[in-house]
């Protein structure tokens, strides 16, 4: 089994499935309750996910957004990309924005504050407001919800064959 990275940093289908729970917004019990695997396991799925696509600190935040940008998520219908409006009540500022880019990459609170230029209380309350308006206070669900409703993607990055892919 290789520790390195994989071609084209694809999951396996396990760590897929865990990856998969957290970007529904589900805690770890329920993952493995869903999964019918340990908690333990669940953990060790996360972790070895993390070494293949070069993540560190396991952040669920940026183990959603690399699945979204390796096509992980695709054949997952409740979490494939569709063509879904933004809801009308959602209005993004640049912060906020900014603030979920972060968080798609894994960054702390510290260093999004340092990223954005502004103070850690200002940071954790870009954060604070983000999630009010997603409805989240997770961040692996931030992600997916910013995926789904193209908040995150090409405009931040993505590699351009995924971009064309859709």
């Amino acid at each position: 089994m290789s520790l390195g990275p994989t071609p084209h940093g694809r999951l396996t289908p396990a760590q897929t499935g865990v990856i998969a729970g957290y970007a529904r917004g589900h805690r770890m019990q329920q993952v493995a309750a869903e999964l019918g695997i340990s908690p333990r396991a669940v953990r060790g799925h996360v972790s070895r996910a993390a070494r293949r696509t070069g993540i560190e600190g396991r952040s669920l935040g940026a183990l959603v957004d690399h699945a979204y940008r390796h096509g992980d998520f695709d054949t997952i219908p409740d979490l494939a990309i569709k063509t879904q409006p933004v809801p009308p009540a959602l209005r993004m500022p640049r912060s906020l924005r900014r603030t979920l880019q972060c968080i798609a990459r894994g960054l702390s609170t510290s260093a999004t504050a340092q990223e954005l230029g502004v103070s850690r209380a200002t940071a954790r309350e870009y954060r604070r407001r983000l999630y009010e308006q997603l409805g989240t206070t997770l961040p692996p669900r931030a992600v997916a919800l910013g995926w789904q409703w193209r908040l995150l993607g090409a405009e931040v990055g993505a590699p351009a064959e995924r971009i064309a892919a859709r």
